[in-house]
């Protein structure tokens, strides 16, 4: 009886070991898939540099003003639950690339940036849309 026991015991614990490298390995799967899914977001930033050169301005300013909103969103969703202070300094980070990729385009264009500049600002617009 001690020698079936022992037997299912060490299977058992063989596919245990098993199991955490499989998890393991999961988790790497995990991080190319966001990985990615981040290049997906800036496809849109490279079309919109494409549009620049082909001086296709207004498309191009359009492109990066939904990537503007979609940082901003994005920067918001995940500091939910953060302090303000990493709020205002990743939204002047990404202020600081948009206003740096407007200058590139000829004419006059430019964000309100003044409009998402606060999570109670970001807030009060979701809830309304």
């Amino acid at each position: 009886m001690y020698e079936f026991l022992s037997i299912i015991l060490i299977v058992f614990g063989i596919l245990q070991i098993i199991l955490f490298f499989k998890t393991w390995i999961m988790t790497n799967d995990v991080k190319k898939i966001k990985e990615i899914a981040q290049e997906g977001n800036n496809s849109s930033w490279d079309v919109a540099k494409i549009e620049t050169l082909a001086g296709n301005y207004d498309k191009a300013f359009e492109i990066y003003q939904k990537c503007f909103i979609s940082d901003v969103y994005e920067m918001y969703s995940s500091t939910m639950r953060a302090i303000r202070y990493e709020y205002s300094e990743g939204y002047d980070k990404i202020v600081k690339k948009y206003k740096k990729q407007l200058e590139t385009l000829k004419g006059d264009y430019s964000i309100d940036f003044e409009k998402y500049d606060t999570r109670e600002k970001i807030r009060e617009m979701i809830f309304r849309a």
